[in-house]
């Protein structure tokens, strides 16, 4: 039992590495940019490259996981695609952005130790609901 916790927090360890290599950019402009440029392609592929989210779905639903903390991962992990999709969105169809117009516009840069927070968030809160 407990190796195969361990195997499921190496691969969701795994696969939040991969969407941290696939989601780059150092500045939040050409982050967005390399995400709109996905986005562009299709849709269904820019959701499927979230793959850490369809993982913790797995594990809630397939393997019968039910701890509190492993709904908040995927909550946390839907709100943040959703949100990617909304601003995404916008930026495809020329309408106004607001505030995040600003952030484009002054473009933050953004580093590698920025960009790894989630995987060490969600990977301490993923080892935390196996416990």
């Amino acid at each position: 039992m407990l190796y195969e916790m361990e195997s499921l927090f190496i691969i969701f360890i795994c696969l939040e590495l991969f969407e941290f290599f696939w989601q780059k950019g150092d500045s939040i402009r050409e982050f967005v940019q390399n995400l709109f440029s996905i986005y562009d392609t299709s849709l269904i592929f820019f959701i499927s490259l979230h793959v850490s989210f369809f993982f913790v779905l797995f594990c809630i639903f397939a393997l019968n996981m039910t701890s509190g903390i492993l709904f908040f991962i995927a909550f946390f992990k839907f709100a943040d695609i959703s949100t990617k999709i909304y601003i995404l969105h916008k930026i495809q169809n020329a309408q106004p952005l607001g505030e995040i117009e600003f952030i484009l516009k002054t473009n933050y840069p953004l580093s590698n130790t920025i960009k790894l927070i989630p995987l060490f968030i969600y990977g301490i809160s993923f080892y935390t609901s196996l416990i």
